[in-house]
């Protein structure tokens, strides 16, 4: 066996037009990557996007719901002492319904 022989010429072009065949299969791979990875890029901003809004949503829900509470306080308080003063004006009766 000679390890040391030279490959013969249609070997080589073959081996050329082979390599060339991988290389176009690698390109059209990468640009196949390329828009998938595009596409995705895409979705995961609009994702991001509407986790912003949904995230600028719920502050407003708990700045309502805050109002709420100190409203719901400031009612409590105003009612209690509506009724105390009703009472000491009518001989300590609260007022019926």
């Amino acid at each position: 066996m000679d390890l040391q022989r030279a490959p013969e010429p249609l070997d080589v072009a073959a081996r050329l037009a082979d390599i060339d065949q991988r290389l176009a299969r690698g390109d059209t791979r990468m640009a196949s990557i390329e828009a998938d990875l595009a596409s995705n890029t895409a979705i995961t901003r609009e994702i991001r996007d509407l986790m912003d809004a949904a995230r600028l949503g719920l502050r407003m829900l708990g700045g309502l719901g805050q109002v709420a509470k100190w409203c719901g306080v400031l009612a409590t308080a105003a009612v209690a002492i509506y009724t105390a003063v009703y009472m000491l004006l009518h001989g300590g009766q609260p007022p019926s319904k």
